[in-house]
């Protein structure tokens, strides 16, 4: 046993799981549970006649584990059992305190529940007592108040006898207050009236008093206030102020003067007498200084919405803000609107605006300032008007006139661009007479004046850029007005802008019109913008023409040389150039004068252009709108050859053929030049190509001019054909040296005038051309004009043999 009991105590947890697999049953069955045993044992360990043969019987093993198993397992829970009897007597004392301590506080919580049950009960019974004397303080309110009723009908009749004879305070502190009390009873609107006639006849003895002088004004208020008719005071006592102002401003004539400064002096005097009149009047200042400001400018209403009409839209604009700083320092919105505000509701914005840009924009160009290359300056003072506009539109309509603004600046920019045309034109006609021949100030130094007129064209350039830009910066401004207008959360800026608001809450249409100048902006109409369209073409065509004229008047009084038969350089003793002849003359020793002058003037161009060319003026100018029809330029010196010729209008349309310079098709020219040579195409940064345009530009005018002296020349003979040979050669070496293409039409002449013999110039003349084309019968009638003065230098001569 004690072997048994040391390997039982020794064994590791594997033993003692196997004990608890047999106590995990718990049988309640004792007799049961040794049969289940036996069973297994049985059937571990065969029948009973090999256990005899085997000696130790299967059967007292598996009987002797299981006993021991139980056992092992009996003294472990008997273990068991004693630690936790142990720990619960230790714990039974401190369990038994806290049980005590929750029976102490829990009596405590119910004596604390007895005593307060006992309070509510007797607030209750001190509740229902309340009720009840607030029941009886009513009953005995009702009875004083059913006391003093009784007490005031029986005493009204002598109430109104002593009325009679009564005064103010009377009347306001017995009768009125008796007749408010006894409203609800029988005939409270006899009583009523009797109040109010009452009430009107003290008013009326009173009214005659305002007049008195200010230290008695006090008391007279309080007399009005116990009639309860301060508001009447007020508007009785302003009424008797303004009589001096008024007739100061119906002694103003009406005229276009200025209202401004008028209207400054009479406001400042109309405060001061709103703030001398309020003076006495200590806490109720306020109240009567606002009420004699209306008293002021409510009848001069209509008065002054007249003479608004009258006025310049500056100067309206400048009224209001006056006006508005008025009723600012007297602190009376109702003052605001009767000053500031009606007046102003009727006046024709557009109108106005479009008046006063158009007349300021049609004296806003300086001419001395058209022919400088600072393009920007000629045109600050229009744009800085534009600025101003702006302001102006938001000061008088709080943005709801931006449809007006548009139109008026349109109205304005085609004005503005009519006047610099027309300021060009001038300068023109004071330096080119009405033949296009220069004056003698201009002849002294030629590009001194030519090269500052290409700030004309810069000026013309920049001025359509900036209005562009304008348009679009107007345009994102009257969206910015419409989002603020619409915008019902933002408080307005200005009274103006205020008054806009206001408006777009009671007038649907007027929010409409909001909501389209936020959806869309407000842009110029169709018609507006082809007008203004046409008006820079004019002001480009007037800058061309302006360069033109000075640029090449001087070869065009030159050229008048080469046939003498119009009139020349100007009419004084300046000698420009010697007339050229062409007959009866000796062989030729080098060019006449006047082609050296043509050159000369040809080839100072490119000298005289190099600054404006690397300047920033140029790139205004390339911004330009260009005159390709050359209308005003060269094209118009090509109309003068048609004129001379007498073309038909059929034949004129060969002009523009023969002022390109081109070779033509299907007609044979004496000197044919390689077809790339004149169709070249150029490869030049912007300026270059804006200088070479212009000495094309020069060069096919010369061509023009020539040709029409040519046809003019009484005669050629052989030697004045040589020494023409020799012009024109001449002027083909300058187009040669300033990088110009050859011009097909002076080739061709030259190489007439250069034919060696008559019969080489007959072959010339003789060549079939075709005479359905236009260019071929202008060029015919040069050829023939020059073909008639040669034939008439063949004759004899007066004097000759």
């Amino acid at each position: 046993v004690v072997v048994v009991v040391v390997v039982v105590k020794g064994q590791s947890t594997n033993g003692r799981m196997a004990a608890e697999e047999y106590a995990a049953e718990e049988p309640r069955d004792v007799v049961g549970f040794v049969s289940r045993v036996l069973g297994e044992a049985l059937s571990a360990g065969g029948s009973e006649e090999e256990e005899e043969e085997g000696g130790a019987s299967s059967m007292d093993a598996k009987i002797s584990s299981v006993s021991l198993k139980l056992q092992i397992l009996s003294a472990e829970l008997t273990e068991e059992v004693e630690r936790c009897m142990i720990e619960v007597s230790e714990a039974a004392p401190v369990a038994g305190e806290e049980a005590t301590a929750i029976v102490k506080v829990l009596e405590g919580v119910s004596a604390e529940a007895g005593a307060v049950t006992h309070r509510a009960a007797r607030a209750v019974e001190k509740n229902v007592a309340a009720q009840s004397l607030d029941a009886l303080d009513v009953c005995k309110t009702n009875l004083r108040g059913a006391e003093r009723l009784l007490r005031l009908w029986t005493e009204w009749p002598s109430l109104q006898e002593e009325a009679a004879s009564g005064d103010c305070s009377f009347y306001g502190e017995k009768l009125k207050p008796a007749q408010i009390a006894l409203s609800g009873l029988p005939d409270a609107d006899k009583r009523e009236r009797f109040c109010d006639e009452l009430r009107d006849e003290l008013e009326a003895r009173l009214r005659p008093l305002i007049a008195r002088p200010g230290d008695e004004l006090t008391a007279l208020v309080d007399s009005y206030e116990k009639l309860g008719l301060v508001d009447s005071f007020v508007r009785d006592f302003s009424a008797s102020r303004p009589s001096q102002l008024h007739r100061k401003w119906f002694a103003r004539p009406r005229s276009s003067e200025s209202l401004a400064p008028w209207l400054a002096t009479f406001l400042d005097e109309a405060l001061a007498l709103s703030r001398d009149s309020a003076e006495p009047f200590g806490d109720r200042a306020d109240l009567v200084a606002a009420g004699v400001a209306r008293a002021v400018f409510a009848p001069l209403s209509a008065s002054f919405a007249d003479r608004l009409d009258l006025c310049d839209v500056v100067d309206a604009a400048e009224c209001r803000g006056l006006c508005v700083s008025f009723a600012r320092r007297v602190s009376s919105e109702d003052v605001l609107n009767v000053v500031a505000g009606e007046p102003f509701a009727r006046l024709n914005y557009l109108r106005k605006e479009a008046d006063h840009l158009s007349r300021v924009s049609a004296t806003n160009v300086d001419e001395t300032q058209l022919l400088s290359w600072s393009s920007n300056v000629s045109s600050e003072p229009f744009f800085a008007e534009l600025e101003r506009a702006s302001a102006r539109c938001l000061a008088l309509t709080g943005g709801l006139g931006a449809t007006g603004l548009v139109k008026a600046c349109s109205v304005a920019s085609l004005v503005y661009c009519s006047a610099a045309g027309d300021a060009m034109r001038s300068l023109k006609a004071r330096f080119v007479d009405a033949e296009g021949l220069p004056v003698a100030s201009l002849l002294e130094d030629c590009w001194a004046t030519a090269k500052r007129a290409f700030g004309a064209i810069a000026f013309a350039g920049k001025l359509e850029t900036k209005l562009a830009d304008r348009s679009a910066s107007l345009d994102a401004l009257v969206k910015e007005w419409a989002r603020d207008l619409l915008d019902d959360e933002r408080p307005a800026q200005t009274y103006a802008v205020e008054c806009a608001k206001t408006r777009l809450k009671h007038d649907r249409r007027t929010r409409l019109l909001a909501e389209d100048l936020l959806a869309a902006g407000a842009s110029p109409s169709p018609l507006d913008r082809v007008k203004l369209e046409k008006g820079l073409d004019d002001l480009n065509a007037a800058a061309n023409s302006l360069v033109f004229e000075l640029a090449f008047s001087p070869i065009r009084a030159a050229l008048r040389r080469v046939s003498s038969t119009r009139s020349t350089a100007p009419r004084d003793d300046v000698a420009y150039c010697r007339p050229a002849a062409f007959c009866g003359q000796p062989p030729p020793d080098g060019p006449n004068e006047y082609v050296t002058v043509v050159g000369d003037h040809l080839m100072a161009a490119l000298h005289e252009l190099e600054p404006f060319l690397s300047g920033d003026a140029v790139r205004d100018a390339l911004a330009a709108r260009v005159d390709a029809a050359g209308r005003l330029t060269d094209g118009l010196e090509w109309s003068k050859l048609g004129d001379a010729l007498r073309l038909s209008d059929g034949d004129r349309l060969g002009l523009r053929s023969l002022c390109a310079g081109r070779r033509l098709d299907g007609i044979t020219l004496g000197d044919e030049a390689p077809d790339d040579d004149l169709r070249q195409v150029r490869d030049e940064e912007a300026s270059q190509r804006f200088c070479t345009d212009w000495l094309e530009c020069l060069l096919r005018a010369t061509v023009a001019a020539f040709l029409d002296e040519l046809c003019r020349l009484p005669a050629v003979d052989d030697n004045g054909s040589a020494r023409l040979a020799l012009d024109l050669a001449y002027l083909l070496n300058v187009a040669n040296a300033l990088d110009l293409p050859k011009h097909a039409i002076l080739t061709h002449f030259h190489t007439l005038a250069a034919a060696p013999t008559k019969p080489d110039l007959d072959a010339l003349l003789r060549r079939d051309l075709p005479d359905t084309l236009p260019a071929a019968n202008v060029l015919r009638k040069i050829e023939v004009a020059f073909a008639t003065a040669r034939a008439r230098g063949q004759l004899p001569q007066e004097g000759s043999s």
